[in-house]
């Protein structure tokens, strides 16, 4: 044992061997990248004969009923209904909302100055956005907003679907003249 420790401290003095040289220190390099919180929509597709798609962008689309009340009584067409779809993508937590801003379809342009008529129609709308269920039912109130699911706790990719219903009025009336207006908006992102 003496011995050796006497070697290995007589190699020290006089240097190591070429053999015994270390190697160099490892190189190491953090790598990284930042993605953006991003949620997308595309432009609605609609697939129903009650309503028509008259213009749409990812933005801002325009609905149409096709036949919303009789020529011959002017009374709301029963059992109108139609669904759209949005194809979208959300890479973070996020909320799933929807809002009427006029609580309903509004006829704000003619007014009644006798007899029973009807100048608002009432709708619900079903939406699903991956396992997320919501609903609005619209009664008359301005910004109503849905309820629901809408919390959604990760990233989602996929269909929004939203299954619109009109509400058959419970006395048969006939509509004022005139458009019946909504907007309803689809957020995804930040709550409504």
């Amino acid at each position: 044992m003496k011995t050796l420790l006497i070697a290995a401290a007589t190699a020290l003095a006089f240097g190591a061997p070429a053999l015994a040289a270390s190697s160099p220190a490892p190189n190491s390099n953090a790598l990284s990248g930042v993605a953006p919180t991003v949620c997308v929509m595309s432009a609605p597709t609609i697939n129903n004969a009650d309503a028509t798609l008259v213009s749409a962008t990812a933005n801002a689309s325009a609905v149409q009923f096709s036949n919303f009340a009789s020529p011959a009584n002017a009374q709301l067409t029963p059992n109108q209904d139609f669904t759209l779809t949005v194809q979208a993508t959300c890479n973070y937590a996020h909320s799933f909302g929807l809002k009427s801003q006029n609580g309903g379809l509004k006829n704000t342009t003619t007014s009644v100055v006798g007899g029973s008529f009807i100048q608002s129609v009432n709708y619900t709308v079903g939406g699903l956005w991956g396992l997320h269920p919501i609903a609005l039912q619209t009664f008359g109130l301005p910004n109503t907003k849905s309820f629901g699911f809408g919390d959604v706790d990760g990233a989602n990719r996929g269909s929004v679907v939203l299954a619109v219903s009109l509400n058959n009025p419970l006395f048969n009336r006939p509509l004022v003249a005139g458009a019946f207006t909504d907007v309803l908006t689809l957020q995804l992102g930040a709550p409504l």
